[in-house]
């Protein structure tokens, strides 16, 4: 996987819990004091709505993922960020991460609306370790955005969190 590329740091989130979690910057990031602003959300498809999951060709492998969704968020911030991301995640009733995917990364400045889309969620397939809640066909609950800062050196910083009560359906096609 090359390093910054989306799926690979899609993957490693849900396999490995990278960029969960990470509610404090590294001791090479210092704070400028904490982040206040929001992060608005809009889809290309209703809530409640099914989307197709299909294998998806990404680096050379495929992957368990839908297209179906097109997200764009609306992110302002009180401070100007280098690179900064958005990565949705989608969770079950009862809590279970079973998707995630993230923006390109782009440069915020402070006060400023900026535009980030998404459009490709992978699932959390893990073969037999899978978890049976997400198996396909899947009903996740909850869409939450995590706004991250990425230094140069890729850590990772958390700069703002907005949960939506967003319900789809992942369905096999």
């Amino acid at each position: 996987m090359a390093k910054g590329s989306p799926i690979g740091a899609v993957l490693l989130l849900l396999a490995g819990g990278w960029l969960t979690g990470c509610g404090s910057p590294s001791p090479s990031m210092p704070s400028p004091g904490p982040a206040v602003g929001t992060i608005e959300l809009t889809t290309s498809s209703p809530d409640g709505s099914s989307l197709v999951v299909t294998q998806c060709l990404e680096e050379g492998d495929l992957f368990p993922c839908t297209r179906d969704l097109h997200m764009t968020f609306s992110v302002v911030l009180n401070r100007g960020v280098d690179r900064a991301l958005v990565q949705p995640q989608f969770f079950t009733d009862s809590g279970r991460l079973c998707g995630a995917t993230q923006t390109a990364m782009v440069s915020l400045t402070a006060g400023t609306p900026a535009t980030l889309t998404a459009s490709s969620v992978y699932l959390v397939l893990q073969g037999s370790s899978t978890s049976p809640e997400c198996l396909v066909p899947l009903q996740t609950t909850r869409l939450v955005a995590h706004l991250y800062q990425v230094n140069s050196s890729g850590e990772v910083a958390e700069l703002l969190t907005q949960e939506f009560a967003k319900a789809y359906n992942f369905i096999n096609p």
